[in-house]
Parts: structure tokens; C-alpha cells; sequence
């Protein structure tokens, strides 16, 4: 599975000794975690549906659009250079493909909506998390970059890639 090969790589070079991993209880405030420790990055990974009939189930993603809903109609936002220069800098540069996210306050299940978000939106993926994330660094100045799993693909029943 690619979130594997991810990790191993990952282990494999110097990346997990140039970060600190900060976790905290349910109890702990995390705006004055994140205060205090001032981060200088932001890794959202997680799992996201696909809109993109062309994602397959498992797939890793790198996500460089946001895309957020501005009154009737979505804005695709770049997530900046992030994505691209921690991927140059763990030796993954052409590993993962990029892909747009829409971030939504309830799971995207039926069929039927996820076609009419992909339609809107123009987005790859979905999650419920990965905007406002992307939004609180954004506002900090601190670099943000987004791996996504994809759970859900958005074929239908017997329909090929093309």
C-alpha cells in the first residue's frame, strides 16, 4: 500500500529527525499547544473520498487546491509551495500525484451529491477537516501540506478508467 512506501521513505531519510511530533490530550488547549511550540509546518494526512472518477481506491494524494465555497460558487485556493518542496526534499518529488480537496461538514455518501460537488467544485477529493486546517495556517503564515488516502472511489458499478 502507497501510505507504506510513504512511511518508509519517510523513515528513510532525514525528515523524521528535523521534526518534533506534538500530540496532546483532549484536555490540553490546543491553540496554546501551538502557541508555545510556534510549528513551522503543518502535515494534515488523513483519508478523503474521491470526486475524480479517475482516483482508485488506496491512492495517495498530494493536495495543492483548496477549494472553499464562497457564496453560490466555489474558489480554488493553491496551498503555495509547501507540497511541492517537501516531496523534492524527501527524494518523492514525481511520487504522488496532486489533487484539488473540498472540505465539507458532513460525509459525502450518496452518489448522486458527490457528482454534483465534483460538478461545483471542480475538486478531486473530499474530507471533512483538511480546509480549515489549511485556513488556521494559512492565517499564521505557517507552510501547510496535505497527504490524502482515498477511501471512496466515484465509479460507477463496472465502469473502466478511461
Amino acid at each position: 500500500l502507497e501510505v507504506k512506501i510513504l512511511k518508509k521513505q519517510i523513515d528513510d531519510s532525514n525528515f523524521s529527525s528535523s521534526i518534533s511530533w506534538y500530540r496532546w490530550s483532549p484536555e490540553e488547549d490546543f491553540q496554546e499547544k501551538v502557541k508555545r511550540h510556534k510549528p513551522r509546518l503543518i502535515i494534515n494526512a488523513g483519508f478523503a473520498g474521491a470526486l475524480n472518477s479517475k482516483l482508485s481506491l488506496g491512492e495517495v494524494v498530494v493536495i495543492d487546491k483548496i477549494a472553499l465555497k464562497e457564496d453560490n460558487s466555489f474558489k480554488a485556493l493553491k496551498v503555495g509551495i509547501a507540497p511541492r518542496q517537501l516531496l523534492l526534499n524527501i527524494g518523492l518529488k514525481d511520487r504522488f500525484p496532486f489533487a484539488s480537496l473540498l472540505t465539507t461538514e458532513e460525509p459525502v455518501t450518496d452518489s448522486l451529491l458527490r457528482d454534483e460537488l465534483r460538478m461545483q467544485s471542480g475538486a478531486d477529493v473530499v474530507d471533512m477537516e483538511g480546509a480549515y486546517l489549511y485556513q488556521w495556517a494559512k492565517k499564521r503564515s505557517v507552510p501547510f501540506v496535505c497527504f490524502k488516502v482515498v477511501t471512496r472511489n466515484n465509479r460507477k458499478k463496472g465502469e473502466k478508467i478511461k
